[in-house]
C-alpha cells in the first residue's frame, strides 16, 4: 500500500510543502535511506534525489550543516554557517 501512494504521489505531481521539505531535510540528515524517505512522504526516490540535488543536499554537508530558513524564499536549507542565509536556488538568481 506504501508503495501504491507513492505512485500515486508522483502521477498527481504533488507541490512539495514547507513541512514536507524540513520531514526530507531532517530524515536525511538523520541518514535515512532515500527509499523510506520516499515512503514516508509518499514520494518517489526519484523525488526525493530531484529535491536532495536543488537544495544541494550531501551526507557529508549534512553532518556539518544547520538547517535555516532562506531569508528570501523562507524555504528550509542546510546552511553552512551564519553567514550563509540564502539557499542555493535564490543564490543562482541573485548572484
Amino acid at each position: 500500500m506504501a508503495e501504491e501512494s507513492v505512485e500515486r504521489s508522483w502521477e498527481l505531481g504533488k507541490a512539495w510543502t514547507d513541512e514536507d521539505r524540513a520531514t526530507m531535510i531532517r530524515m536525511w540528515s538523520e541518514g535515512a535511506p532515500r527509499k523510506e524517505i520516499a515512503l514516508a512522504l509518499g514520494r518517489t526516490v526519484s523525488a526525493i534525489q530531484s529535491l536532495g540535488a536543488k537544495l544541494g543536499l550531501t551526507r557529508m554537508e549534512l553532518v556539518e550543516g544547520t538547517l535555516r530558513p532562506c531569508m528570501c524564499c523562507r524555504k528550509p536549507f542546510l546552511s553552512e554557517g551564519r553567514w550563509n542565509r540564502l539557499c542555493q536556488p535564490c543564490k543562482d538568481v541573485y548572484e
